[in-house]
């Protein structure tokens, strides 16, 4: 065959592939934890020709926690309900001087089990020169916390583990046992009075985050142990939150204390935080606990990896996995249409993020024309159009074609019906994309003759021909299985 310079008939333009939407292969997204989640699809532009397997992979990755620069800041409730007391923190049992966390002489109070749970949390940040850490704190009002010994307020320390004052302690370890009942003592002493004002926290953590470079992610971990009950409504235009949304910013929210469980109810407080943002919201009804969940808090798993095909499930992995998870060698052709193909790939954590990747696969792009009269109309390719009067097109692959009923009338009897398939594929035949077969007509009643060359695509019907049976099309083209 000639490589084909124009067409114009409507089979060149009938048989290209179908455009899908645009494709976004790998795929990524940052999770709550400031973790880069990415997903690839690894599989051909078409499938090969035949009848062969087509074989897909899958692969999400799930990068370090904070891979990329990230701030990270913790807002922390310190209102008059954080010195309750009865709190048995640490080893032995029951309430005693140990469970005096920050030293001022009131043991086991809600704000000595939070400084139990920032102390590893503060250590899981590790020294990532990556990480800027910072502190929000507040009652009525808010206030960031001075982060360093040096003079002026340091609104961020960099990297966590820093040690500016020479002390043989992190900075932030120093000021976490600085924390009270509505005061800080490090490095520069705050206090204010009662009050929960989340939006003057919310307003605050939006004032540092804006200090930070632009394109940052930005990560802030909110705690609480009682709903707001001051600040005016959480939600709607103009709201500190609606403008952390729009930031970008993703606020994890924790609730700790008797009414813990209710905060992280849907559309309660710290439920909307979360939500609204694309957090998560955790509970700790015993605060003793937060020692335990908030060093998980700064890292996410893979949960799993799904691969679909035209919206379809072909295969599932599960995690959970710190790092990656893959589906090797999927056989997807039980999913495949003739034409155009969406293969996507979805992969979603612990903390519910999820990305999808998505790829366009041409399967065999073949016309199977349908028509009532032989003809012969020579192309510029070289290959020849063999019937007119077109009644119908159909995309068929060699081992899916349309089955046709013949209609039990004997008044049809001597009715000639014509078969011919055609392919216009520039993905798998880039020098010669136009291929045609012979033609097949077949008369009801008398069977079917085939006509033309059949050296590069043949053509044939299986069945009797006559009223009330049926007709398959078969087809093979040369050189493919």
């Amino acid at each position: 065959m000639r490589t084909i310079t124009s067409i114009g008939l409507a089979l060149g333009s009938a048989a290209l592939p179908l455009p899908l939407a645009s494709a976004q292969n790998p795929n990524t997204a940052i999770t709550s934890t400031g973790q880069e989640l990415t997903v690839e699809v690894d599989c051909p532009d078409a499938a090969p020709e035949g009848t062969g397997a087509v074989f897909v992979s899958a692969k999400a990755t799930l990068g370090p926690a904070q891979q990329s620069p990230v701030n990270v800041v913790l807002v922390l409730d310190l209102s008059t309900t954080m010195g309750q007391g009865g709190n048995d923190i640490v080893a032995p049992a029951g309430v005693g001087p140990e469970d005096d966390i920050n030293g001022d002489g009131a043991p086991g109070q809600v704000v000595d089990a939070l400084i139990a749970g920032l102390l590893p949390f503060s250590q899981s940040l590790g020294s990532s020169p990556n990480v800027d850490v910072g502190i929000v704190w507040f009652s009525n009002s808010a206030f960031t916390v001075d982060m360093g010994p040096g003079a002026g307020t340091q609104s961020f320390l960099s990297p966590p583990n820093v040690d500016a004052s020479s002390n043989g302690v992190p900075d932030i370890e120093d000021i976490v046992n600085s924390l009270d009942v509505t005061s800080v003592g490090q490095f520069t002493p705050q206090s204010s009075i009662f009050g929960t004002n989340y939006n003057a926290a919310l307003a605050e953590m939006n004032a540092l985050f804006a200090q930070q470079p632009a394109g940052e992610t930005n990560v802030a971990f909110f705690m609480s142990d009682g709903k707001p009950n001051m600040g005016g409504p959480l939600t709607g235009p103009g709201t500190p939150l609606a403008d952390a949304v729009a930031a970008g910013t993703i606020v994890n929210s924790f609730g700790f204390g008797t009414g813990a469980a209710d905060l992280c109810q849907p559309g309660q407080p710290l439920d909307v935080l979360a939500s609204s943002t694309g957090g998560t919201c955790t509970v700790a009804e015993n605060p003793a606990n937060l020692g335990s969940k908030l060093p998980n808090a700064i890292s996410t798993e893979l949960v799993r990896l799904e691969l679909y095909v035209n919206q379809s499930l072909a295969a599932t992995i599960f995690g959970p996995d710190p790092d990656e998870l893959c589906l090797d060698d999927i056989d997807v052709t039980p999913f495949l249409q003739p034409g155009a193909n969406l293969v996507e790939a979805c992969a979603v954590t612990t903390d519910q993020t999820s990305v999808c990747a998505t790829k366009d696969l041409q399967d065999t792009a073949c016309k199977l024309l349908v028509g009532f009269q032989q003809t012969f109309v020579p192309l510029p390719s070289g290959d020849v159009l063999l019937l007119d009067d077109l009644w119908n097109v159909y995309e068929v692959t060699m081992s899916q074609v349309p089955t046709f009923a013949i209609p039990n009338d004997p008044a049809i009897v001597g009715l000639s019906v014509c078969f011919q398939v055609g392919m216009y594929n520039e993905v798998v035949f880039p020098d010669d994309p136009l291929q045609l077969s012979n033609g097949v007509c077949l008369t009801v009643g008398s069977g079917w003759t085939s006509y033309g060359s059949s050296a590069d695509m043949d053509l044939w019907l299986s069945g009797p021909g006559h009223p009330g049976s049926t007709v398959t099309p078969g087809f093979s083209i040369a050189g493919m299985p």
